[in-house]
């Protein structure tokens, strides 16, 4: 019967929308790019082209949309790619480990390849979007941010979370000020955020007035999927050309809602509640589940349990992230159902206090993480003993090398290259150098490997402790808080796609069905028969 009224409900909406000429729209911000040229990597640029393609594919005509790009569209090399080291000359690869360093060292640049590019990536054009935007988007429409960019750690004392967003220039913007253009936007208008540069959780106060927990609530739907956590680096902006490798937030998140990668290979469905659609929070559970990269994803409702969980009337309650995990599931929604069970069986997660279990081995994997920095530090040592002696040799045997930059030095690297490589191979201190950086990057290989997997254990025990503040949450039956959490909830339960291609969806299986006569009552009449079953 619910289901049956929804039907009606949806209709209602649909046709009094097609009635007055005004469906909602949907309108796109994004901000991509790096500071400056040697911040901007090629995934920053792919990251873009990866989203309209899903925008192609789920807005027809394909959505226009506003894109703000480190240096707009100037003839400037802009882009940092990478080439394989093999294409660098071996005797520059043995004179920058022994007179600098290996960094870098494979990097080139170009133009941005980007088209349609609206502008600079600075405050200035963002500044003026949201000024002529005021006029453009209407109540009822719906605002996505997408910024595939560079971020910094809040340096606001009084707020831990007033997260920066770099821009071109070395220009920035808080999470106060992108607050403060959202705040002066039509009311009624919703507004989705997908963030994934390094501290970008703290923009996940957007919900709160100028982004701060004491000002209150903003007074508008608001939700966002952040691609870590308010006081840690992201994965993701890389050099690389390769998309494969790409494991960042976007990456899967965006591929969740499409269905298919970035190679436009099919992804298993991240349709966990079974709708035949994916929302954005399951898009998130799938990638909290999937991305094997050191981030701890956030999305807006989290943020503000965590701020309830604040509330002196819950310190009592009964339920607890200790409390037995069978207790805790009872409470946990689908999508965070999918993250604990998809967590549990990767981490090898059982028991009943599976919490416990998670932030034990969390702190072992810290305790070993640290074992490690300090084996790299020592071969760091060794490391820096070879290197002096070997460029002692060198500069006693050829006294040009005491500058490397004088034109003597640049000849080792060119006509006299292959003598220069000999002369190294030969030598013991260069072979120990050459050994030692060989074990230093295996021992930073298996640190980072150990931190991807603590921040595995860090996004299960955020789920789970979720869990218990959304049972506490409605244990205190508190109606203002209860609505305050279920808008967030509601919103971030929203879909990608033209909001009447998706109310034309939802209406089609009760237009063609057998047990109405909908489909062949003229459109005041129906608008009225809604009406009456309201």
């Amino acid at each position: 019967m619910n289901r049956f009224i929804n039907k009606f409900i949806f209709c209602f909406i649909f046709l009094s929308l097609s009635a007055q000429g005004q469906a909602a729209q949907d309108h796109f911000l994004v901000i991509g790019g790096g500071y400056s040229p040697s911040g901007n990597q090629v995934s920053l640029e792919k990251n873009v082209t990866f989203f309209r393609k899903l925008l192609s594919e789920k807005y027809s005509p394909a959505q226009s949309h506003d894109l703000f790009f480190a240096d707009g569209q100037r003839p400037e090399s802009d882009i940092q790619y990478m080439v394989p080291m093999d294409e660098v000359p071996k005797a520059n690869q043995y004179m920058a480990a022994i007179f600098g360093s290996l960094g870098k060292l494979n990097l080139k640049y170009r133009n941005s390849t980007l088209e349609n590019v609206t502008g600079i990536s600075n405050n200035k054009s963002i500044d003026q979007w949201f000024s002529k935007s005021k006029d453009v988007i209407q109540e009822g429409d719906r605002l996505f941010i997408f910024v595939t960019a560079h971020g910094g750690k809040s340096v606001d004392k009084k707020n831990k979370y007033n997260s920066r967003l770099y821009l071109w220039g070395g220009q920035i913007i808080d999470a106060k000020k992108l607050a403060s253009h959202i705040g002066a936007l039509p009311k009624d208008v919703d507004v989705v955020v997908v963030m994934v540069q390094c501290f970008s959780g703290g923009f996940s106060h957007l919900i709160f007035k100028e982004a701060l927990e004491a000002n209150g609530m903003a007074k508008r739907n608001i939700c966002g999927f952040y691609s870590t956590v308010h006081s840690r680096v992201a994965a993701g902006c890389t050099p690389d050309i390769n998309e494969k490798n790409y494991q960042e937030y976007s990456s899967h998140f965006w591929a969740a809602i499409r269905g298919k990668s970035r190679m436009d290979e099919d992804v298993e469905s991240a349709d966990l509640n079974g709708d035949g659609k994916v929302s954005f929070s399951e898009a998130h559970a799938y990638t909290l589940i999937q991305s094997e990269t050191i981030d701890i994803p956030v999305k807006t409702s989290d943020a503000w349990l965590r701020k309830f969980s604040q509330n002196e009337s819950v310190k009592d309650s009964e339920i607890l992230p200790s409390s037995p995990y069978y207790t805790l599931i009872r409470h946990a929604e689908v999508n965070e159902l999918a993250v604990l069970d998809g967590l549990s069986y990767q981490l090898n997660i059982s028991g009943l206090d599976k919490y416990q279990s998670a932030k034990n081995k969390s702190d072992q994997i810290q305790k070993e993480r640290k074992k490690l920095a300090e084996e790299s530090k020592k071969i760091s040592t060794k490391i820096n003993q070879a290197k002096g002696a070997t460029r002692r040799f060198l500069q006693f045997t050829w006294p040009e090398l005491n500058n490397i930059h004088s034109p003597e030095s640049i000849r080792f690297l060119t006509d006299r290259s292959e003598e220069f490589v000999k002369k190294l191979d030969a030598l013991k201190s260069f072979k120990d150098m050459m050994k030692f950086l060989k074990e230093k990057s295996e021992i930073e290989s298996k640190r980072l490997a150990l931190e991807k997997s603590w921040a595995k254990y860090q996004r299960f025990i955020r789920t789970i402790e979720n869990v218990a503040y959304q049972a506490q949450l409605y244990e205190l039956n508190n109606e203002e808080l209860i609505s305050q959490y279920e808008n967030l909830k509601s919103a971030e339960n929203g879909y990608f796609g033209s909001q009447q291609d998706l109310v034309s969806n939802e209406l089609e299986p009760a237009l063609e069905s057998k047990d109405t006569e909908i489909k062949s009552e003229p459109v005041a009449q129906t608008q009225a028969s809604a009406e009456k079953q309201l």
